[in-house]
């Protein structure tokens, strides 16, 4: 008899602790979305198909060129592999995420124009380690901000766009995070 409680318990703080780090990656998301001046309208976490949750952001086509749209969607994409906790999540959202950090630096190099602020070359591996590396600044200057988004998330599974620009309001910023 106690064994079996033991076993449950035990999966139970499992299955806690998978979905907090499941928020805490589309926490990551959010953030560096947002770091990056973009409008996230919402987020969830209730899974969707294959994916353990997703973003909903929504971007000024009329401020960008599509060579910095594409490095800001690498970005946000990398974003939880900078994180050590969020980066321990593997599922198909993860492989989705990889693949499409791919596609966008495939398309500045096709595009054959930099990103504003990018002097590197235009190579995969240059590209994938500069957006990686705008990524990381982000998720570095913003930890309060990203805990206070993963605490929501466990708490709500889901949140809009009024409750995401107050939890970034009320995060103060270490640093100002510069645009590359």
């Amino acid at each position: 008899m106690w064994k079996r409680r033991d076993r449950h318990r035990g999966q139970a703080r499992t299955s806690f602790l998978a979905r907090e780090r499941r928020c805490r990656r589309e926490a990551v998301h959010v953030v560096v979305a947002l770091g990056l001046g973009h409008r996230v309208r919402s987020v969830n976490v209730r899974g969707a198909g294959h994916r353990a949750g997703y973003i909903d952001v929504g971007y000024d086509a009329s401020r960008q060129t599509p060579q910095d749209r594409h490095f800001d969607d690498m970005t946000v994409n990398l974003a939880p592999y900078t994180d050590v906790v969020a980066r321990e999540i593997y599922d198909q959202g993860s492989v989705d995420d990889i693949g499409s950090a791919y596609f966008h630096a495939l398309s500045i190099i096709v595009l054959n124009a930099p990103p504003a602020g990018y002097s590197g070359s235009l190579t995969l591996d240059e590209l994938i380690a500069a957006a990686r590396d705008r990524a990381r600044r982000i998720v570095d200057d913003r930890a309060a901000a990203i805990t206070r988004m993963t605490a929501l998330l466990v708490l709500r599974q889901a949140i809009s766009a009024p409750e995401i620009d107050q939890a970034w309001r009320n995060t103060a910023t270490h640093g100002s995070v510069q645009r590359l």
